[in-house]
C-alpha cells in the first residue's frame, strides 16, 4: 500500500467501527427508554375513543352527544388505574415485609434500598404524568 500504512488502515476502520457503534448504541437505547414508558391513561382513551368514532362511523353530531360519556369513562378509567398502581405497591411493601423475615441484615438492607428506589420510581413517574397534565 502506498501512503498509507495496514496499521493506519486498521487503526482508522477500527475508529470508524467504535463510531458507529457508539451512535448506534445512543440510538437504540434512546428508542428503547421511550418504549418502556407506558402510555398515558389520557393516550389509551384517547386512542379508543378515536377507534369507537371510526369504527361506529359516528358523524360529527353524535361525536358531540357522546363525548361527555366517553369523558366520564375516561376518568373512571383514571381513577381506577390509579387505585390499582396504589394496590400493586401496597401488595409489594406487604411482601417485602414478609420477606425481610428470611433474610440476614445485609440483605434486609438492600432490599430496603430497592423498595427505595421503586418509591423514587413510583414518585418520579407521578410528576411525570402530573407535569404531563395526564
Amino acid at each position: 500500500m502506498t501512503g498509507i500504512t495496514q496499521t493506519k488502515l486498521a487503526a482508522y476502520l477500527a475508529v470508524i467501527f467504535v463510531a458507529g457503534a457508539v451512535s448506534g448504541s445512543v440510538i437504540t437505547l434512546r428508542k428503547a427508554q421511550a418504549k418502556s414508558q407506558p402510555p398515558s391513561m389520557e393516550k389509551v382513551c384517547h386512542k379508543m375513543q378515536d377507534r369507537l368514532r371510526t369504527s361506529l362511523d359516528l358523524t360529527s353530531e353524535q361525536s358531540a352527544e357522546i363525548q361527555p360519556i366517553l369523558d366520564r369513562t375516561a376518568q373512571e378509567i383514571k381513577k381506577i388505574h390509579s387505585r390499582t398502581m396504589q394496590e400493586i405497591e401496597a401488595a409489594i411493601c406487604r411482601g417485602h415485609e414478609q420477606l425481610a423475615k428470611h433474610l440476614n441484615p445485609q440483605q434486609r438492607l438492600r432490599l430496603e434500598q430497592l423498595d427505595a428506589d421503586l418509591r423514587d420510581w413510583l414518585t418520579n413517574r407521578q410528576r411525570a404524568r402530573d407535569a404531563n397534565g395526564k
